[in-house]
């Protein structure tokens, strides 16, 4: 929200929220300009034509209830990750836009860390030598011993949030995009193995990972 409030590049016409009163709320509290649209609808604010782009950062379990209206209208779409709650949900969404023809974006955005990019400079202009494996050794903030209250329905495997979606799911191609991705244009790099390791500090259950690994584009 404070990169779109400031930006040039986009106006914040609509905002919805899960009532009219928390939306209004909402408005007022980022301090958007007073002819922001409250919403307390999905497929309202789909069916606003002054809306071009909607932006998803709910639960993930809200994510397909949602979204889903705007992508069967078209409106070019931007979800964080992860895309659904299970793999049905991602699918669903992936063909829906590709029959809409929906202009898509999942938020894997660590392509565009700055710290992710120099790593990749450094294997691909060979600083580190040749690669020949890459391990990932790697443990989260929360998933432990304890959970804070407010984050306990990420141990609702229904829920579709957990280590294995979220966590690994965003490091996974940070990794591949360093290394793998770097090997096509470095012949001489050709990595002989590439393994990660997660670490939980908690039994966990994993559920079916979200969707598919397509960076950035769901569609």
């Amino acid at each position: 929200m404070p990169y779109l409030r400031t930006s040039t590049k986009y106006d914040i016409v609509a905002l919805c929220n899960s009532s009219l009163d928390s939306a209004k709320a909402a408005i007022k509290h980022f301090d958007l300009p007073s002819s922001t649209k409250a919403y307390d609808s999905a497929a309202e604010l789909a069916d606003d034509p002054d809306v071009d782009l909607v932006v998803c950062s709910v639960r993930v379990d809200r994510h397909y209830e949602l979204i889903k209206p705007a992508v069967e209208k078209g409106k070019a779409c931007f979800v964080e990750w992860p895309l659904g709650a299970n793999l049905r949900e991602a699918e669903e969404l992936q063909a829906l836009a590709h029959a809409k023809g929906t202009k898509t974006m999942v938020g894997l955005q660590a392509r565009r860390s700055p710290v992710v990019n120099k790593v990749k400079e450094l294997v691909e202009n060979g600083v580190i030598g040749k690669v020949l494996s890459s391990t990932v050794v790697s443990s989260a903030g929360n998933f432990g011993a304890k959970e804070p209250r407010s984050l306990r329905y990420f141990n609702e495997k229904g829920v579709g949030g957990n280590m294995v979606s979220i966590h690994f799911g965003h490091r996974k191609p940070r990794h591949l995009f360093f290394i793998l991705l770097t090997r096509y244009k470095c012949a001489n790099m050709k990595p002989q193995s590439l393994t990660t390791f997660y670490s939980p500090s908690a039994n966990f259950s994993p559920s079916v990972a979200s969707s598919p690994f397509s960076i950035h584009k769901f569609n």
